[in-house]
Order: structure tokens, then sequence, then C-alpha cells
């Protein structure tokens, strides 16, 4: 139910309009009516967040009591003097409006208006020439306002003839600002989520037949922007509802696919004899539903015991897993057993879905507010597309333009491998890098060679002065013995162990040393150097990529307090079996030092990491989980797609 702020209008036709927007409108939608601009009252002017601001002039006239004559000269039998244009009037209404707007806020949101005729059908419309006053797309009429879907699919067909003007954002923070200045009495608890009110899924269990009523409440759910999931036990239930779908596509123009959804109606909604899915709908049949739930079931945003998930899982293709990691609590720490094609990067970005969409304390700035790890370039890449994709079907079937916000948000986000995730944190915390803010990356494979070759030639020197025979002991040339230390000194690099801070101590004792002096070499030759080629890489403001972890570590190690540069909510790391001991504790530094109520969402193989770690101590999920102090929330997904793309 819309929220109707002020009291019923007493003319006939207003009061009409009045209760059937308060009954068929979302509650995250704010109606006034009766108010004043400019010396004048509109009817009823609706705040609708990620829309707009919709005026609507509303005219209770009969259709036998109707004689139009001109656009202007409308002869209303009972009324003394012709009528002016409905259209002209809201119009009039809508730039004085928007006007206002400009000039207390410098903002201009979209502000469109509409006329409406509660007591005239389409076809006396067109019957009386009301078609010659307002067009019919920005018309409603009588049986508009006796249908949710009707009147939702109105008001956004007429948001989309003017969706290619230019007009800022009417986001939740801005609705409220409106509300405050118009609501003088507005408490100062209503905060701006309270206008998204709307649930991000609804899972529904209909044993029995499906009344006329809640097929069509189902159907107007969805095109709302609900997930929706609904389990049927009745055959032809199952079919209208297929139908009730399908005749909504092709309204809207939309093709529907296993995939996804595109502008453009063409073969239609497939339906299987058990099941039809497409984007964020999921119908199954089940014969013997009665069985699971005796009547009706409805449950928001996954709020469900796992037995009867499981219950339904058994007898459709529902897939339990994945919703209940979808929906898994906003505050836990989630890990996840995922084998190779069992939709990980589903779960992933449903889960992103869910945190962005869900009806309470939801992500606002997701740019800021997530942040996701991959371990390489072409993962990081899937996963944005993917994202966007998602974003992009959400917005083509409800024309809501903050969905078109959000994909501009994925490109903004930290959404990269490990390492281009750090250069992100490093350039924001220069403060205890000692490097600028427009620091490069680079490799000078010819300045570090050259100062591996004088530090070794400097300690060669030094060693030949107590042992002249030294050349002669050491097994191999000296440019291969330079190309071993090297080689040795990237794979402990890769490892993100800190070459230029290695002790002695920390060695160990080589029992059989096929190159003599070998710690020596290690301590005055790899550390010397690589000490070296760093101090000369940020004298010149750069940063070889190798040491970003390394030099991550020192920051998260020495910055007392909250990063400054990184706000996430929510940390999503990918292939967390490839992970090692390093990046382990980074990823547990970071939590804290972002904020103790950053949530991680972990995701790998734990057959991977057994092998990956055999002969470790603990496992990397282990190690992570090890601190007593963070609940983790476990699930598992085994059920193979790797032959049906999830999204």
């Amino acid at each position: 139910m819309a929220k109707m702020i002020d009291a019923r209008p007493s003319f006939r036709g207003e009061a009409r309009v009045w209760e059937s927007l308060e009954r068929l409108l979302p509650d995250s939608v704010v109606v006034y009516n009766n108010r004043e601009v400019n010396g004048r009252e509109f009817d009823f002017c609706l705040l609708i967040e990620g829309v707009g601001i919709l005026v609507i002039e509303v005219k209770g006239w009969l259709a036998d009591k109707v004689l139009v004559e001109g656009v202007d000269r409308i002869l209303v039998e009972g009324l003394d003097a012709p009528q002016r244009s409905p259209k002209k009037q809201a119009r009039a209404y809508r730039f004085a409006l928007l006007n206002k707007i400009s000039e207390k806020y410098n903002s201009s949101p979209c502000v469109f208006d509409m006329v409406c005729y509660p007591f005239i059908s389409k076809a006396e419309y067109l019957s009386v020439r009301l078609d010659v006053v307002s067009e019919e797309t920005l018309t409603i009429f009588k049986e508009d306002l006796e249908s949710r879907e009707a009147l939702l699919e109105k008001i956004h067909g007429a948001y989309d003839s003017l969706r290619h003007v230019p007009h800022a954002e009417f986001s939740a923070e801005f609705l409220l600002r409106l509300r405050r200045d118009w609501e003088p009495n507005l408490p100062e608890a209503v905060r701006p989520t309270e206008a998204a009110a709307q649930p991000y899924s609804l899972l529904s269990i209909h044993p029995g037949a499906l009344r006329r009523a809640e097929a069509e409440r189902i159907v107007s759910e969805y095109f709302a922007g609900i997930k929706r999931i609904v389990f049927l036990g009745d055959r032809t239930s199952y079919e209208q509802l297929a139908a009730a779908f399908d005749a909504g596509f092709k309204r809207r123009n939309i093709e529907p696919s296993a995939n996804g959804l595109q502008i453009g109606y063409a073969h239609g909604l497939v339906v299987g004899t058990d099941s039809f899915r497409t984007f964020n709908l999921e119908v199954y049949f089940a014969e013997n539903l009665i069985e699971i739930a005796a009547t009706d079931v409805v449950i928001e945003e996954g709020a469900a015991e796992r037995e009867l998930l499981e219950k339904l899982s058994a007898v459709t293709l529902f897939n339990a897993q994945q919703y209940q990691i979808e929906h898994a609590p906003a505050n836990a720490h989630i890990l996840v057993e995922a084998g190779a094609g069992t939709g990980k990067t589903f779960s992933m970005v449903s889960r992103v879905a869910f945190l962005c969409g869900k009806k309470t304390a939801a992500v606002t700035n997701l740019a800021e507010e997530i942040a996701m790890v991959t371990f390489t370039n072409d993962a990081a890449n899937n996963m944005k597309a993917r994202l966007k994709q998602m974003f992009v079907h959400s917005f083509v079937l409800t024309k809501q333009p903050h969905f078109l916000r959000l994909v501009e948000e994925v490109d903004r986000a930290h959404i990269s491998t490990i390492h281009r995730f750090a250069l992100d944190i490093l350039r924001g915390e220069a403060l205890y890098t000692g490097l600028g803010t427009n620091f490069r990356i680079a490799l000078d494979a010819y300045l570090r060679g050259k100062i591996y070759d004088d530090c070794l030639n400097d300690f060669l020197a030094r060693m030949e002065e107590e042992n002249p025979n030294v050349l002669q002991e050491i097994p191999v040339p000296l440019y291969e013995l330079k190309k071993k230390l090297m080689s040795m000194a990237d794979r402990l690099l890769a490892k993100s162990v800190d070459l230029k801070r290695l002790k002695r101590s920390q060695m160990g004792v080589v029992d059989d040393q096929p190159i003599p002096y070998f710690n020596d070499l290690i301590e005055k030759v790899v550390v010397l150097a690589e000490e070296i080629y760093g101090r000369e890489m940020h004298a010149a403001n750069a940063l070889d990529l190798t040491e970003c972890l390394i030099l991550l570590q020192q920051v998260l190690d020495e910055c007392p307090e909250k990063l400054r540069s990184l706000k996430s909510r929510y940390l999503f790391i990918d292939e967390f079996q490839d992970t090692d001991d390093v990046q382990i504790q980074v990823f547990r530094k970071l939590q804290k030092k972002v904020d103790a109520d950053c949530r991680l969402f972990v995701v790998g193989d734990l057959k991977q990491s057994i092998y990956r770690f055999r002969g470790a101590r603990l496992s990397a999920f282990k190690q992570l989980m090890s601190d007593v102090h963070m609940v983790w929330a476990s699930y598992s997904l085994t059920r193979n797609y790797r032959s049906d793309r999830r999204l």
C-alpha cells in the first residue's frame, strides 16, 4: 500500500483515485493530494524513488456527459463553462513544481504528468474523442485503477516517454528531503531506506489452486522488480500463471530466455512440463506439494527453514543451496565450498544483488561498499561483466534508472586481482607508503640485474681477501650464479616474502650445500640487492608489482587506525584455495582495518585447498577461520551447471 500523506478527498472522482493509489501502489510510493503550487492546487503528486515525481490531474467525468469540441473546449453536462484541457492543466502543475524544486534544491529530477479519468474506460475515451485532449500513453483509465499491474505499467510507460530528457536521479535521500519540507511533522527516525520497502525476493508455495487475484499479484510483483520463486501444486494454475507471465512480457515487448531479458518480444517464455524460468523468475510444478506445505506459504528474503528448502529442492529443479547462499544473513562471514561448474559466480553475483536490493540496510553505493578479489584478470573482467549484465536485465524488466547507475558503479568498484586491489589501497595511503598517490607500476629488469651484478662482485671481492680460491669453489659460472639467485628471489617474492627484511636467523641451516657460502650469498647479495632496487624504484616514485602485497602488509601493521581509502562493507574473495599464507594474513588484517563490521564472503574448492596446502599445518580456509572473534556460516554448492549458464 502506498503512503497516503493527506486525507481522502471528498470529490467522488478524486476519492476513487485516492483509494486505488493506496491499494495498488507499493509502499515505497509517497502520495500527496490537493497541495498548492503557485497558488493553485494539484490533484495528486506521487514521489517514486528511482523514477521521479508524477503529477496527476483527475477529471471525474462520465463519457455520456462529455462533448469534445476542441483541445481547450470540452463541454461537460452539469458544468456551466466549457472545460480547458486537463492535459494542459497537468503540464502547468508539472513545470511549476519542477521550477520550484530546481530553485530551492538546485536539482532537476524527472517530473512528469498524466491525466486520469476514473469513470471512463479506454473504449469510451476513444469513442468521445478524448484522445484529442490527452495521449493514450499518458492517460489513466477506469480499468487501470482496478489492476496493480495495469497501473504500474501505465505509470512506467509515461515515465519512458520522458526518460530521454536529462534529469537528476531521484534517490531515496532526495525523496526524504522533499518529504521533510512537505511534512513538518515527519519523524526524525524516518530514513531513506524506508522508502525502499519493497522486498528483494519472495518465495511462495501454493499447494492448491491459485486464485486469479493471487496470480495477478505474483505477476505484478515480478515486473515491479521483486525476485519471484513460485511452487505450484495445481497443473491448471501452473499453465495459467505461465500464460500470464508470457502476456506480461509481450505487453512490455521483452523477450525472456534462460539467460536473461532483452528488448524485443519474439518467441516468448519457454515453458517446460514442470518448470519455467528466466531472469529473477522461477516457477515449479510438483504434484505432491501438499505433503510439503498444507497451506499457502510466502517467504520474504530467504527467511525459511533449511529443511523446507531442501524438501522443495528434492521434488523440483530448485537449487536450495544457491538460494541459501544468496539470502544468507548480511551480518555473517560466509564460506562457500564450490567445485568447478557448480555456479559459484552466479551465487556471488546473486549475493551482490541481494545486498543491493534487500529491504533494510541495503548497499547504497556499490563502488564504495562492495569489493571483490579474484586471482586472474580474466576472472575479474568476467565478474564485472556478469554484474553489469544482471543490472541491465533489472533495468529492462523495471525501467528503473537506478539500475543503470549500478552498472556505472560496477566499473568504479574494487573488482580486481589481489595485486591490483592492493595497489588501489596503497594509492590512498600515501602517508604510510612513502610514495605519492600517482606512483607508477614498473619493472626495471636492467636496473635490477645491474644491482645484482654489483652486489655479487662486491661480495666475491671481499671473500677473495679471506679465501683466494673462492671462485674455484663455486661450481657454476658467475652469470649462472646470478641467475639462480635472482630466480630464487623471484619465487620468494611471488610468495610475498619481504626479502628486504629477511634476517639470517630466519634462513635455517643447509645440510648439503651445493653452493658454498649459501646463506652469505642470500644475506650479502640477494637481500642487499633487493633493498637497493626497492630504494631506487621508490626514489623514482615507482613500485615493482611483486612488492605491492609486501608493502600493503607493512601499511596494515603500521597504520594505527582504519584505512581511509577503503570503506567496504562486504569483501568477496574468489578461488580462495589459490591464496598463500601472506595473502591470508593480508585479508585478515584488511577486514579489521577497514571496519569491524566488514563481512567476508569466501568461495573456493576445499579439495583443491587440501592438495594445495599439503604438508602445511593448516589449510587456507582453516587459517582464515582460526580467528575466534569471527563467526562463520558455511555452505556448499554441489549441483553441476557446467552445461547450463545460470545468468
